[in-house]
């Protein structure tokens, strides 16, 4: 069936762990399958914003890799995953715009995106996803073209131009 991979990131615009506000902060994962995901057998990283405090990495770890439970992707893909890297601490940028959003990890990751173009009169193509009951990444999203997805930063090198990319919205609550 092929595999899965690529590099994706969040940006929390208002959001507690406990008593340890994370309101702010970006958090990045970069993952890789050798089938689908749901086959296991992954491997990840974390990545979490450098401006962070020690409470709050504490927290966004243990978000992270599912140890806060489930809400969110987070536990399902550190589920699928052989081997768990990081948390590791870098600056990371996120350009949240529908036109051309896009995410920067340190000097060693970067996925822009655009919209998709109609092959055919090369106009921009709205293309929205919707999932009624909830999906566990997102439940609305717009998809695009990620004219950009690399990652640099061994064991994790892969170069994926011209692939999915999605920009969405995100709440989630641990259960």
């Amino acid at each position: 069936m092929g595999f899965c991979a690529g590099v994706w990131g969040w940006r929390v615009d208002d959001g507690r762990f406990a008593n340890v506000d994370l309101s702010g902060l970006n958090i990045a994962q970069s993952a890789k399958w050798p089938g689908a995901i749901h086959e296991g057998g992954g491997s990840l990283i974390n990545f979490i914003d450098d401006r962070s405090t020690r409470p709050q990495r504490e927290a966004l770890s243990k978000i992270m890799t599912g140890q806060a439970g489930m809400g969110g992707p987070f536990a399902i893909f550190a589920s699928t995953c052989a081997s768990l890297h990081g948390p590791e601490f870098h600056p990371i940028r996120l350009t949240i715009d529908r036109e051309s959003p896009s995410l920067e990890i340190g000097n060693f990751a970067r996925t822009a995106c655009e919209p998709i173009r109609n092959p055919v009169t090369r106009d921009k193509a709205a293309i929205r996803v919707v999932h009624p009951t909830g999906g566990f990444i997102f439940n609305e999203g717009d998809i695009l073209n990620a004219i950009e997805l690399r990652i640099n930063h061994p064991p994790f090198i892969f170069t994926f131009p011209h692939r999915n990319g999605t920009l969405a919205e995100f709440e989630y609550h641990s259960s």
